[in-house]
């Protein structure tokens, strides 16, 4: 003798309910894992896709027209064209760039460079100078040759 049916009975139902209870523990607990591994997915997906979305600069050079031959445009120190005209446009991806033209006159290369920060999808607007010899620009176009023009004594900073 062991215990009667009714004692067996009510060990079956106990032991069925507490099944049950982690059963359903554990499937909540999945599911609320599964929901935030799927919205993490989502923000992965939409990053993506904002980071595929074509992005340009778009560089303007007053006067570009009147120079003789062409004006190297430049992307990060890196050769991206030859422009003969006012407007470039090229892509690049989200970020901080640098930006700079090169033209060779009286057998000098004279270069003009900016910064510009590129947002995804948004065309960024860069407008240079055509540079010209007695001209000093702010940045230095890597790979190029730098002069620093000489302190004026009492000028201002």
């Amino acid at each position: 003798g062991g215990a009667s049916p009714e004692q067996q009975l009510a060990r079956l139902k106990t032991f069925q309910t507490a099944i049950y209870d982690r059963v359903n523990s554990e499937t909540q607990a999945w599911l609320t894992e599964f929901q935030t591994s799927m919205t993490d997915l989502g923000k992965a997906i939409q990053k993506a896709e904002e980071s595929l979305k074509s992005s340009s600069i778009d560089l303007s050079v007053p006067d570009g027209d009147k120079v003789k031959g062409d004006i190297t445009v430049l992307l990060d120190g890196v050769v991206n064209g030859r422009l003969r005209g006012t407007r470039w446009e090229m892509l690049a991806s989200p970020g901080q760039h640098l930006v700079g033209i090169q033209i060779q006159a009286d057998g000098a290369t004279l270069t003009a460079s900016a910064s510009v920060i590129v947002t995804s999808g948004v065309k960024a607007p860069v407008t240079l100078p055509v540079p010209k010899p007695e001209t000093k620009t702010s940045a230095i176009v890597p790979g190029t040759p730098a002069s620093t023009p000489a302190a004026k004594p009492g000028g201002s900073s």
